[in-house]
């Protein structure tokens, strides 16, 4: 599951670093920042402090690039 996590991240990266896919990639990296918060509290561990300002952010480039 990590490394399905990672090239997530890594596509998701990629995509937001080219202006014309900036929109999907940020939507990628919610959705792996989400799923990375998930497992980490599935797994009991509750510091996901930044994976939550990590999200946050990037739904914010996402939702402020598609109006």
């Amino acid at each position: 599951m990590r490394l399905v996590l990672a090239w997530g991240e890594i596509v998701g990266c990629v995509l937001f670093l080219i202006p014309r896919t900036a929109v999907r990639g940020a939507w990628l990296l919610v959705a792996v920042f989400v799923m990375a918060i998930l497992i980490h509290l599935l797994h009991g561990l509750y510091n996901v402090g930044n994976l939550v300002i990590y999200a946050a952010a990037a739904f914010a480039v996402a939702v402020g690039r598609t109006n």
